[in-house]
């Protein structure tokens, strides 16, 4: 997987660095907007899962049928570092 940066010029998404790609490759896009605390290289999980989470990317978790595990599944984890 690559990432590249780009911007949206109201119809198409502009890569803003040249991309090695053949012409009319398909391509499937997971927007991450760049918002002010997103101008670093390597977000930081919390920054990624506010984006995330303004995304419509994960919606489908909200669907019922995804709710397949019960509070009573497994056992909790505790990280004693």
């Amino acid at each position: 997987m690559t990432a590249i940066e780009a911007h949206f010029d109201g119809k198409v998404f502009v890569p803003e660095q040249p991309v090695n790609l053949p012409v009319n490759q398909p391509l499937r896009l997971l927007l991450l907007p760049v918002t002010p605390a997103l101008t670093c290289e390597e977000p930081t999980e919390t920054e990624w899962l506010q984006s995330a989470g303004a995304n419509g990317v994960f919606d489908f978790l909200k669907d019922e049928a995804e709710n397949i595990y019960l509070p009573t599944d497994g056992k909790p984890f505790i990280d004693e570092r």
